[in-house]
């Protein structure tokens, strides 16, 4: 692994100890604990270890090593876990990945465990698709299906109300009672975005 001589000088003198990529991937995820349903939501959270669990394959299925020290990642590292990743999972998901890695990295150059971010060259271009939305015949039929199934008829309520109200899945699943607030004699669902902690007000008819 490529190590310089301020490296060697500082594990000899005991400041710091050589730092693979998987090692402080998972100090940043055990940090990240004490920011959860503050600074960071707990999707976040999941996105950051599911990253870290593809990264992990990639090493030990692509790298055959165990762990890839940080100062010798390269932009080459870099273009081959993207390519590892879209084997596995979509464009826009690989992407999601690929910028939680560059966000530890950058933590990593802000603590001086690394110099520069391989990232730096690195394009992430999304992909494209159509995102239609549902006519009326089709939301008719969601409306009126009859489903017997618990957890199906619990997916068909969280459809209905994300097409009535346009909000996001995280969003619908976090609603608590206090959630429904009565203004100027009208009911509305006030609530702050699980993922922006931005506010916002839907009117209930």
């Amino acid at each position: 692994d490529y190590f310089s001589v301020e490296d060697l000088w500082a594990y000899a003198q005991g400041e710091r100890a050589t730092t693979g990529v998987l090692a402080y991937f998972k100090e940043i995820i055990e940090k990240n604990k004490g920011r959860l349903g503050t600074s960071l939501s707990p999707n976040t959270q999941k996105v950051y270890k599911s990253t870290l669990r593809h990264l992990e394959a990639f090493i030990k299925n692509r790298i055959k090593g165990t762990d890839i020290n940080l100062k010798a990642l390269t932009i080459a590292h870099i273009e081959d876990f993207r390519n590892y990743l879209l084997t596995h999972c979509n464009r826009n998901t690989a992407n999601k990945y690929l910028k939680t890695l560059r966000a530890v990295l950058n933590t990593a150059i802000k603590e001086e465990l690394l110099y520069k971010n391989p990232f730096k060259y690195v394009r992430l271009s999304a992909g494209q698709y159509d995102r239609s939305f549902l006519d009326q015949d089709e939301l008719n039929r969601l409306l009126e299906v009859k489903l017997t199934i618990p957890a199906l008829i619990l997916a068909q309520e969280f459809m209905i109300v994300s097409c009535f109200t346009g909000m996001h899945y995280s969003d619908i699943v976090s609603l608590k009672p206090e959630n429904v607030v009565e203004k100027n004699g009208r009911t509305f669902i006030s609530k702050k975005r699980v993922k922006t902690e931005q506010p916002f007000l839907v009117p209930l008819f």
